[in-house]
């Protein structure tokens, strides 16, 4: 192993042993000297390892004199050629804190417990092959925060103290010591998302940003828009309580409908519309099913809802579910079966037209043709829920431009609707495209009533 005399020795070995560029190393890490006179390798804010990354780094460190990971500091540090002292290890000492033991929190769900697939059998495998690379962490009241499994291992497994001034900085820090040293599963992630979500907001879980998740969580918003996903289970359905719906993209592992239905849309849309103005249930009806998102929504909040759907299965290649029956309703209709219906509800092809082969005008074609057959088959006082977005042709706010929300709900009004309600639903995982032009994302839930 190389003599470390300059900190710029050690970015060199690192870079020699995870096989990155010095210029990689140099993005991600800050390395200085400390005043004891030892190199420390810094991760820079938002940068992590891969799970071999990290263990490759941790023996670098061991071989060069050090004593492997340093969790309360994300660094790992190396005696130079200065250093006297023996390399003290990781901080096990707190400061006095505002919280006496009087005010010792609960411990938190999902941020006690060590990650399922973290077993017992590889921590003794790393244990014996590595070492104590990286220790149990604790509250200032003893409280596990990460490392319960390791604890099990190896009950005198080194420990490091942290203070925590509330949940959600507890949260925050097993977020970090996981991401940081293993492959964390998108499902984990998105546990931690919605425990931030839930202590940021008990009451509505989902009124906080992905703005402010982030924050909290010390991520970045593409982080959180990466990995925050639906939930897929009826129970689940968080019922939104504001008239922003901010509702993350699609569970693809368990979706509601076909997750490969182009223009699919997520469930939870579906499900608040169906809470909030049809909570007893009902007959529920999809004039243009797609990929069954409704059905799926419908049979995961019980049986008291009754779903049918409809399409005109203008997609040639696609293989529609054998509960879509065929039905045009730019026709103006909908099946006998279909009347005395308590709630319609829509997606129309508002994105990107002509993919669906329509023009904005073969669009307001259809929705007059839904509006004639909704005022016929609903029950008085019925629900039509529309979801739209107003359109450019040329795919950014700039260019032709049709104000498709505003003229949808003058159609509704001009076959006898009122409309009582007006939610927006925006967009997620849309990334700008350019700086020339805002990247259209706007888009909203209308209710209209019979």
């Amino acid at each position: 192993m190389a003599k470390i005399n300059l900190p710029s020795d050690f970015a060199k070995e690192i870079a020699k042993s995870l096989g990155m560029s010095d210029k990689w190393v140099d993005e991600w890490f800050d390395i200085e000297e400390d005043k004891q006179g030892y190199f420390v390798a810094k991760l820079k804010p938002k940068k992590y390892l891969e799970k071999d990354q990290f263990r490759t780094m941790c023996v670098l460190v061991r071989d060069l004199g050090g004593e492997g990971y340093l969790e309360g500091m994300k660094a790992w540090r190396v005696p130079g050629p200065l250093a006297k002292k023996p390399l003290p290890q990781a901080n096990t000492t707190s400061t006095p804190s505002p919280m006496d033991a009087r005010s010792k929190p609960e411990p938190i769900s999902g941020v006690v417990a060590e990650t399922k697939h973290e077993t017992v059998k590889e921590i003794k495998t790393s244990e014996t092959e590595l070492g104590q690379i990286y220790p149990v962490v604790k509250d200032q009241f003893g409280n596990i925060l990460d490392g319960f499994h390791r604890k099990q291992v190896n009950p005198n497994w080194k420990e490091t103290k942290v203070e925590v001034a509330d949940p959600l900085h507890a949260l925050r820090i097993r977020v970090h010591a996981n991401a940081i040293r293993r492959t964390v599963e998108p499902e984990e992630k998105n546990e931690w998302i919605m425990e931030a979500r839930r202590l940021l907001n008990p009451d509505d879980p989902m009124q906080p940003s992905q703005e402010e998740v982030a924050e909290a969580l010390g991520m970045s918003r593409q982080w959180v828009s990466k990995f925050e996903t639906l939930p897929h289970r009826g129970n689940d359905v968080v019922k939104r309580k504001f008239d922003v719906w901010n509702i993350a993209n699609i569970d693809l592992e368990k979706p509601f409908g076909d997750a490969d239905y182009p223009g699919a849309i997520p469930g939870d849309i579906v499900g608040n519309v169906l809470l909030w103005f049809l909570p007893n249930g009902g007959k529920v009806v999809d004039p243009m099913a797609g990929g069954g998102v409704t059905e799926d929504v419908c049979r995961a909040l019980g049986d008291k809802y009754e779903p049918l759907l409809y399409d005109n299965m203008s997609l040639k290649n696609y293989n529609y579910r054998e509960s879509i029956k065929y039905n045009d309703i730019e026709q103006g209709s909908l099946p006998e079966e279909a009347h005395g219906a308590d709630l319609i509800f829509v997606d129309p092809p508002y994105g990107p037209l002509k993919e669906y082969g329509f023009e904005s005008e073969r669009l307001r074609s259809v929705l007059k043709g839904l509006a004639k057959a909704s005022i016929d088959v609903l029950k008085p006082n019925g629900y039509v829920a529309v979801l739209m977005q107003n359109y450019y042709v040329e795919g950014e706010c700039v260019g032709d431009f049709v104000p498709l929300i505003r003229e949808t709900a003058e159609i509704f009004e001009s076959f006898g609707f009122k409309q009582i309600f007006e939610a927006t639903v925006p967009l997620h995982g849309k990334v700008a495209r350019s700086d020339e032009h805002m990247t259209h994302i706007d888009r909203r839930l209308m209710v209209f009533q019979k």
